[in-house]
């Protein structure tokens, strides 16, 4: 992301500082002796990797500087093509030139980049040629593959009946820098199977309609697949060093502010049951979060099984009587809140995140890592889809740890953040680490 001059300077001196007081002084505790007990998982990171996994966090333009700009804030890793024709060693493309780096079946090695695209993305196990000169389990003849550029996205069973191509066509790529490479990295371009976004699959007709177009002059019919298409093309363009036209910037710029502000709960599902045990994530989560030796009941349906009773902390809000988090032993007053909201995680890349991925992250449980976490409606109402710039829990016993999941969690999954919510956390952490 774009970064100005003055958060780039403050930034440098804000890690800096950072670092010296991670050597100074003592791992950051937050929490009390109840606290540790019943919320293990808890358990603090050590203070210089937290520094450095915020430092690694990218940095974009605060929402003021991204409206003043209308929305160009593309990643800087993607330069704009100047006058490519012009420069020295430039080649025109051709087809027959490029294909020879495509891997080729031997018989000693009969699975090429194709074959694993097919096996990898089928929704079903494949079938492969009965009667292949190279040996069986070499030719995939059919599976069930999901066609994303079509309105409904219909499924198709047989396998010539797909193209497997890289997200930036050959020729756009060619005419973007890659003339410039070398053959290992043409290769290398053509037969990435490591990167799940890299190689795409399209039907014929799909394929014959885009060949060598940018986003400027084709885009999938399917509406719901738009975003994640721009993404994946940025992505792949700021992975390989490839430029972009004035036409396909200005396009791309306003398609992914499009893609930004179209955010809809709904496309991130969530309160799912992947193990078919009747109990959703947030039941779940209940059931994980609940205060040890409490009383724990589970109404069990035929579908859509519930916690009915129970007692938790409320890790955000603070009793002055107790000194302790208050308990809530109703479980209709509680929300499941994910620590960094679908809508600030979308705002800071999720928007251009596949269906399966949005839908892992809103349901994710990870006991080494809480996304989720049990709190009230009150406190949950009230943080909204704010950053940690905004709102902050009652509790401050849990305030350092709740900076330190945000920015683990910010981290793991790749989000940026704005320019202020950094500097903000980095000064509560050297707040944390001071005490």
């Amino acid at each position: 992301m774009m970064r100005n001059y003055r958060s780039s300077i403050s930034l440098f001196f804000l890690s800096a500082a950072l670092i010296a007081l991670s050597l100074m002084l003592p791992a950051c505790s937050s929490g009390t002796k109840e606290d540790k007990a019943e919320f293990t998982h808890l358990a603090p990171t050590p203070r210089a990797e937290i520094l450095r996994i915020l430092d690694r966090i990218e940095v974009r333009p605060d929402e003021e500087k991204i409206n003043r700009e209308k929305g160009r804030a593309l990643a800087s890793l993607v330069p704009r093509c100047r006058d490519v024709e012009n420069q020295p060693g430039y080649k025109e493309y051709n087809s027959a030139t490029w294909s020879k780096f495509r891997r080729r079946r031997t018989s000693g090695n009969c699975e090429d980049a194709r074959a694993r695209v097919l096996i990898a993305q089928s929704a079903d196990s494949v079938e492969f040629t009965a009667d292949s000169p190279l040996g069986k389990n070499c030719i995939v003849k059919s599976g069930e593959w999901i066609d994303y550029f079509s309105v409904g996205e219909p499924k198709v069973k047989k396998a010539d009946d797909i193209l497997v191509t890289p997200i930036v066509p050959v020729e756009n790529a060619h005419l973007s820098g890659a003339w410039r490479w070398p053959d290992s990295v043409k290769y290398q371009y053509l037969n990435d199977t490591q990167d799940p976004g890299h190689l795409i699959l399209m039907t014929r007709s799909q394929f014959s309609s885009r060949k060598g177009k940018g986003p400027e002059s084709f885009m999938p019919e399917n509406k719901e697949y738009q975003c994640e298409y721009l993404g994946r093309w940025l992505e792949t363009k700021s992975k390989w060093g490839l430029c972009m036209t004035d036409s396909e910037e200005s396009f791309v710029t306003q398609m992914r502010q499009t893609c930004i502000d179209g955010y809809k709960r709904d496309s991130y599902q969530h309160w799912t049951d992947d193990d078919d045990d009747c109990l959703d994530k947030r039941a779940e989560t209940l059931i994980k979060d609940r205060i040890r030796g409490s009383k724990l009941e589970v109404e069990f349906k035929t579908r859509g099984c519930s916690v009915t009773a129970g007692e938790w902390y409320d890790w955000y809000s603070f009793d002055e009587e107790t000194k302790k988090p208050p308990i809530i032993n109703d479980p209709k007053k509680i929300d499941v809140d994910h620590i960094v909201p679908l809508s600030n995680a979308h705002l800071s890349g999720a928007w251009a995140w596949s269906k399966r991925k949005k839908q892992e992250y809103a349901n994710k449980i990870d006991s080494a890592l809480p996304h989720l976490i049990a709190v009230s409606q009150k406190e949950n109402r009230s943080k909204g889809a704010k950053s940690p710039d905004q709102y902050m829990p009652e509790n401050k016993s849990f305030q350092c740890k709740y900076i330190e999941l945000w920015t683990r969690i910010k981290r793991k999954w790749d989000l940026s953040m704005s320019s202020t919510e950094k500097v903000f956390i980095g000064t509560e952490l050297s707040r944390c680490l001071a005490n």
